[in-house]
């Protein structure tokens, strides 16, 4: 269920804004453009706050899926060539790389150990080593490393939205690969990389 809806539900909102608002409602898209801006960016921010907080996996992938998901809003409502071009790639690359987070922990990593919570992945790459490799690619793709799909569409938002002079959305959208991408570097470089986990007394 989740795979369907961060890889096809979701996309279904992008084809809506491009098809209904902006192209068959031009005019009302700019005149609400400021009001979709400041919602796209109280989104972003509560999505990433929300992030910051949550000790299961599964919860952080669908957060983080809010944020870039507020990063497409914005570049399709920035009414710029470029900010389109990367709101469409990002909306691309997050139906790629967010049902395959979800694949991995919802039918690989959760079958074998009946949990989403961080600490319990523990040295994961000495029991499972390809799913671990797997979910740190992926997991890099979704905190928009450098190179990746995601880092491209990113980049691509924020410099139109900075050249447009929308200081708000771009702040907020700056900010947005640092707060989502710190849980995923927390799970890739601690719970990944370290011996397996044990209870206290164990």
């Amino acid at each position: 269920m989740s795979v369907l809806l961060a890889g096809v539900v979701l996309k279904l909102a992008t084809f809506g804004f491009v098809r209904v608002c902006l192209e068959l409602l031009p005019e009302a898209s700019l005149r609400f453009q400021p009001l979709v801006f400041a919602i796209a960016s109280v989104t972003l921010v509560l999505s990433c706050l929300s992030v910051t907080r949550q000790s299961d996996v599964k919860a952080v992938i669908a957060l983080s899926s809010v944020g870039h998901m507020a990063i497409v809003t914005v570049g399709l409502f920035a009414l710029s060539p470029t900010a389109a071009s990367g709101g469409l790639l990002l909306s691309l690359a997050h139906g790629l790389v967010s049902p395959a987070l979800f694949v991995i922990v919802g039918g690989v990593l959760y079958e074998r150990y009946h949990t989403r919570v961080f600490r319990y992945f523990r040295g994961l790459t000495l029991l499972m080593p390809l799913s671990a490799t797997f979910f740190f690619l992926a997991s890099c793709a979704n905190i928009a490393i450098p190179t990746t799909l995601n880092w491209i569409s990113e980049v691509l938002v924020v410099v139109a939205v900075f050249v447009g002079g929308i200081l708000t959305s771009t702040l907020t959208d700056s900010l947005n690969p640092l707060i989502v991408g710190f849980p995923s570097r927390q799970l890739v470089t601690l719970d990944f990389l370290v011996a397996a986990y044990s209870p206290p007394g164990v």
